[in-house]
Formats: C-alpha cells, sequence, structure tokens
C-alpha cells in the first residue's frame, strides 16, 4: 500500500515539473530606465535569454505604465529599432520571451523620453560683424547621442523675434552630412547689411515635428574695416595702394579717392572685385582722402571711416652720409619711389668749378667723371614723371679722397669689356690689366638691390670670365666691378 502510494505521488510531480517553462523574463539593458534625449528612433534592447528551440520575444510600447493600448511587437532578435516616436513623449516599455515550450514573464518597466528640440551652434547668440553668406549652424547631437530618426531639418530666419515676417525658410535633408557629424549648416545667402536677423531650426520625420530650438539673434557687417595705408600717412609712393578687410559674400567693393574730406568733385571712382586698388600715378605732396563700402546683389554697406595720405614730396637720401670721405666716382643712392618715372641728380664741387646735372631712371648713380682729390662735393635729387616733380632732397656733402690703387687705370673703360650686351644668359667679362686682380662683380636691379654677386681673380693681361644668368628675371640690370677703391659700372640687358 505504501508503494502505491509513493508511486502516484511521483507520477503527480513528474506531470507538475513538465508542465512549468523553463524561460525566464528578459532583462532590459538599454536606453537606461527614465533616460531622456532619446531618438524618435531609438533602439531598445535587452539581454537574450536561454529557451527550449526558437526563442522569441514580444515588446509592449506604451506612454502609460499601464500598457493600456500599447504598440505590440514580436521579434526574433534581442532588440527592436523603434521608428517615428513623438517628439518630447515619454514611453514606457517591456518584454517578454517565449519559447517551445512556453512563455516568461513580463520583464521590469523601463521608461525613456524623445528627444525635443535642437542645440544653435553659429553664429553665437547676439554677435555682430557676421559676413552676408554666413553659415547657420546647429549641433547634430542631444547630450552625448547623435541625432538619429529625423528626415530633414527646418531652417527659419526673420527680421523679428516673433517671425511674423520671414527673411526665408529652408530645409536640409537629414543624411546630407556624415552620420556622426558634430553639425549641420544651411548657407544664408545676400543677407542685408547692418541688419539684425533671428534664426532658429526644428527637426522633422513623417509623423512628427519638434520644438524650434531657442531663438538666437545676430547683427551683420555694417561697413568695410580699412587696413592701409593708415590714417594720415604722409611719404606715401605716387603709385599707393589701398587696402582693406576682405567680407565674405561681397561681389564688390566702391572706392572713392578724393582731394577733399567732402568727397566733391574731382574725384577717382570705381568699383573692383578685389580687397585691394592700386592707384594710378598722384601728385607729389598732394593730400588725398578714400572711403570704400560693399556691395552684393541686393544690398550695399555705409561708407567706410575716411582716411587720409600724403604723397612724397622730396627724395630721401641714403648714402653717402653727409660729411663722409668717397673716392673719385663714388656711388650715390637714395630711396625708391614707385611711380616715379626719372631721378634728376645735381652735383657741384665747393668752388663751383664742376656743376653738373644728370638724370636715371634707378635709385642711384655711378659718378664717372674722375673727381678732384681732397675736394668737398655737394649733390642733391629730386624726381619727376611726366610733368611733375618733387621738391629737391636735401643737399649733402661728402669729401673726395686718394684711395689705395688710384694709380691703376684697370678699372677704366678702354680696360673693360662686356659682353654680350644683351645677353640670353651666358655674360663674358674681359679685363686687361698690368698685374693679379681680384674683382668683386656685383650685379643690381633697378631698385639698387643686389641680385648676384662674386669674386672673379684676373691674372695679369688679356683675362676673361664668364657667368650664367639664367636665374635671373629678363629686364634692365647694372653690372658693377669693384677693386682697390675703384668702381665701373654699365647698363646690362637680360634678353633670353
Amino acid at each position: 500500500m505504501k508503494n502505491l502510494l509513493f508511486l502516484v505521488l511521483f507520477t503527480f510531480l513528474s506531470i507538475g515539473l513538465i508542465a512549468q517553462t523553463d524561460v525566464l523574463p528578459p532583462e532590459l539593458k538599454s536606453p537606461d530606465s527614465a533616460a531622456i534625449n532619446q531618438m524618435a528612433n531609438v533602439e531598445l534592447d535587452w539581454y537574450a535569454v536561454n529557451g527550449v528551440g526558437m526563442v522569441t520575444y514580444t515588446v509592449q510600447i506604451d506612454t502609460n505604465d499601464q500598457f493600456q493600448s500599447p504598440d505590440e511587437i514580436n521579434v526574433q532578435t534581442s532588440a527592436y529599432q523603434t521608428e517615428n516616436l513623438t517628439f518630447g513623449e515619454t514611453y514606457f516599455w517591456r518584454v517578454k520571451a517565449e519559447d517551445d515550450t512556453g512563455e516568461s514573464g513580463w520583464s521590469s518597466i523601463n521608461s525613456f523620453t524623445v528627444m525635443n528640440d535642437i542645440a544653435l551652434q553659429y553664429p553665437a547668440n547676439e554677435s555682430t560683424g557676421i559676413v552676408p553668406d554666413t553659415k547657420l549652424s546647429w549641433s547634430n547631437r542631444k547630450g552625448p547621442n547623435v541625432i538619429t530618426g529625423l528626415t530633414y531639418y527646418e531652417v527659419q530666419l526673420s527680421l523679428d523675434t516673433n517671425f511674423t515676417t520671414i527673411d526665408f525658410t529652408d530645409s536640409v535633408a537629414f543624411g546630407t552630412f556624415p552620420d556622426d557629424t558634430a553639425y549641420y549648416y544651411l548657407n544664408a545667402k545676400y543677407l542685408l547689411f547692418d541688419t539684425t536677423y533671428y534664426w532658429k531650426v526644428r527637426g522633422k520625420h513623417a509623423e512628427d515635428i519638434c520644438e524650434w530650438s531657442e531663438v538666437w539673434s545676430f547683427m551683420t557687417v555694417d561697413g568695410v574695416s580699412l587696413v592701409s595705408p593708415e590714417d594720415a600717412a604722409t611719404d606715401q609712393h605716387v603709385t599707393t595702394e589701398l587696402e582693406w578687410e576682405v567680407i565674405s559674400g561681397v561681389e564688390s567693393y566702391v572706392y572713392q579717392i578724393c582731394i577733399d574730406p567732402d568727397f566733391t568733385f574731382p574725384c577717382i571712382a570705381g568699383f573692383t572685385s578685389s580687397n585691394t586698388l592700386l592707384l594710378p600715378q598722384l601728385s607729389f605732396g598732394g593730400m588725398y582722402y578714400w572711403r570704400t563700402a560693399a556691395a552684393h546683389l541686393l544690398d550695399t554697406t555705409s561708407w567706410s571711416e575716411v582716411r587720409s595720405f600724403e604723397i612724397i614730396n622730396t627724395v630721401n637720401l641714403v648714402s653717402p652720409a653727409e660729411g663722409d670721405t668717397a673716392g673719385f666716382e663714388p656711388l650715390l643712392k637714395w630711396e625708391y619711389i614707385n611711380g616715379s618715372e626719372q631721378y634728376e641728380l645735381h652735383y657741384w664741387s665747393e668752388d663751383n668749378s664742376t656743376m653738373e646735372t644728370e638724370s636715371t631712371d634707378t635709385s642711384f648713380f655711378q659718378i664717372y667723371k674722375t673727381l678732384d682729390i681732397g675736394t668737398h662735393y655737394s649733390w642733391k635729387v629730386r624726381s619727376y614723371w611726366d610733368s611733375d616733380t618733387t621738391e629737391w632732397s636735401e643737399t649733402r656733402t661728402f669729401l673726395s679722397m686718394e684711395t689705395e690703387g688710384y694709380g691703376d687705370l684697370f678699372l677704366e673703360k678702354e680696360n673693360i669689356a662686356i659682353y654680350p650686351n644683351p645677353t640670353n644668359g651666358l655674360l663674358t667679362i674681359e679685363l686687361n690689366t698690368y698685374g693679379q686682380k681680384r674683382i668683386n662683380v656685383s650685379i643690381m636691379d633697378l631698385l639698387g638691390k643686389t641680385v648676384l654677386e662674386n669674386t672673379f681673380t684676373f691674372n695679369q693681361g688679356l683675362a676673361k670670365k664668364t657667368i650664367n644668368l639664367d636665374q635671373l628675371n629678363n629686364g634692365l640690370y647694372l653690372i658693377r666691378l669693384q677693386s682697390e677703391g675703384k668702381v665701373y659700372t654699365e647698363k646690362l640687358v637680360i634678353d633670353k
């Protein structure tokens, strides 16, 4: 009897064990419960569970935690990608599992809230000096999360905070930029100058629109900022260059240059697409006033500040300095004036027995006439172009002194041959001397800058040296031979 009772109890226990399922409720992974700033296509993720046969899952999503009217989805993976969720809405979700033997209970309930606005990035709120083709940019992140689940961004720009007057409304398709991009942007063009704009952004998908972002404002640039010359600049060259700051989005600049600050006739005026302007030759000693404005298809800025500059009216001498000693054929130098056509040089001895006037288109002059020993000479220079002339420079005096080796005439013209001239790149210097000589050979451009220099040893008698000038550009130069206090200079033409 006892054995029969034990068999019955064992049978009932076995049947009960077989009827129970081994499937446990899934454990939710992400998003965390009460998570915020989730995307409208947030992925719901949970840990997979073990079961008999194929395990499937049922996901419920609802806007209340009682799940009175949930969306219910069956999936075979341990994750579900939502889509087109309502912006700003809080959702509750749970999952249960099912295998060949039955189904589990529901998991715990998690909640999350979908993002509802966009963060603006540039131009910064209340910024000024913004160019008329600025980029309006906004963040493609909400908190630490990259924004997904949108179809496009909508942008509005207005002249008032209430957006009663819309300057433009435009959109940027979502996916225009890389998936992990930090910022989206829209190019705003032809904005009015010196104007305050208000702008905002929102996101959309097929079933909902999020709230507008906060409203930011910016003010566009009000005019052109001048760079050079500085105001009241003096000693400017005849062909002065004006420069101002570039404004992006501008199609042209208007300029005016006048001889009076009220800009009455006559004026130099025009348009340019560049932010620099090389003026034509102006009058020596003239005082000029200038201003610029920027323009595009829809608007023009107000005039910039007015600046003035004065054109140089004298030549600044360089060397020899006042009271210096010099050789019998000294090299006189002065500062170059851009736009000057010629320089007039006047030099004379203290007893006026020598009075010479020379013209040159360079900023230096080699005196070829041998000067008297121990004699003071004075010199001055002025510049001219067309019919306009500067005042004479200061007058300087130098003392002509005998130098070592003066008696040797090896650097006289009759002992030197430089050919071919013009040269196509190879130049020969032929020198006839009574002894071995070390000659410094230098080539200078018209500004007096040495562009090539070397020292050669010429043996006694007729000796030749060849110089390769391929590295120099075509043009007019001076070649200078110097040794033992003697100098010989000749014009040189390179024509390759």
